[in-house]
């Protein structure tokens, strides 16, 4: 049985270490004078196929959206919809902070399938209204260059690698209180639920802290614009469709979202068959399986925040610019 559960949340940990692993070797800076193409790593050879995939299918999206613009026949508009859906999902599956983020806080926090679902589509549909606004705003109505307009949006992500931060260190803090308090907290709601019919139950209570923190976690993936969003949408104003780029980057985020959701599932499956199978034992960690996911996910959520943020200074200039 304790092998079973330590298989099954392996399996938990695996899938978030290789979002960590693919995130690290294509953001983290590399040694001066090594190219990405020649960067070591056993994910290498795929992070550079899909990253060369991205390429390709945005040439093909730019010479879509033109097509659209001019042509505005049905045929093109589903080229450009085909092409966005389809860059959506090898963008999900490249390097990049939300599936991470995503699977370590349903590792933390999460357990039902259909949450962890919503959660993924809901991140990746901020994303593109993100990129939306912020391209719309700056571009549009203030007028500035599409270089000045990409120069902003590392600000932007810095605050939401901030706020990603804040999230796991939350959920640390979380895992440690409710180690602590379970026990009088139940109590307390045992012998006083006669009393204190009126106020909210235990469960109504957890279950709206469990959606503010859920909306918390989309804020804080969902506030980075997506990155081949804002390509799309610096083209679009170049054309004058900037409505049609909009379209076009929605689309995408939900090319992405099904990519995040296969994630969000094989992480809520293994999950809940790590706790399910210590449940059955009766070693002394059986009890403490759910705090440790919690504060292990945290742990993940809090170190990628600081990271991203601390790489924003040290990195790469974006590749937007």
């Amino acid at each position: 049985m304790k092998r079973r559960a330590c298989a099954a949340l392996l399996l938990t940990l695996v899938i978030c270490a290789c979002g960590s692993v693919a995130w690290a070797q294509n953001t983290l800076p590399m040694p001066a004078g090594t190219s990405p193409a020649e960067a070591p790593g056993m994910f290498s050879g795929i992070m550079r196929y899909i990253m060369a995939m991205q390429q390709d299918y945005y040439r093909s999206m730019a010479g879509a959206l033109r097509a659209v613009n001019l042509q505005g026949s049905a045929a093109a508009a589903w080229t450009l919809a085909s092409l966005s859906f389809l860059y959506g999902i090898f963008h999900a599956a490249g390097p990049g902070h939300g599936k991470v983020v995503v699977a370590s806080y349903i590792l933390a926090d999460e357990r039902e399938v259909r949450r962890g679902i919503l959660v993924a589509f809901l991140s990746a549909l901020a994303q593109a209204v993100t990129a939306i606004t912020a391209v719309g705003l700056l571009s549009l109505i203030l007028g500035l260059t599409h270089r000045t307009t990409a120069g902003a949006v590392p600000y932007i992500e810095r605050a939401s690698f901030v706020l990603i931060a804040c999230l796991g260190a939350w959920l640390i803090w979380r895992a440690v209180r409710g180690g602590h308090g379970h026990g009088h907290s139940h109590d307390h709601h045992h012998d006083h639920a006669h009393e204190h019919a009126h106020l909210p139950t235990p469960a109504e209570l957890k279950k709206a802290k469990g959606f503010r923190e859920m909306a918390a976690m989309i804020l804080s993936v969902g506030l980075r614009p997506c990155s081949g969003a804002v390509l799309v949408l610096l083209f679009a104003v170049t054309q004058g469709a900037f409505l049609i780029g909009a379209a076009s980057a929605l689309i995408m985020s939900l090319g992405t979202a099904i990519t995040v959701s296969v994630l969000a599932v094989l992480t809520v499956f293994s999950k809940n068959a790590a706790l399910a199978i210590a449940r059955r034992t009766d070693s002394p960690w059986a009890a403490r399986i759910e705090p440790i996911l919690m504060a292990g996910g945290g742990a993940v959520i809090l170190l990628f925040g600081v990271l991203l943020f601390a790489g924003t200074f040290t990195g790469p200039a974006s590749p937007l610019l």
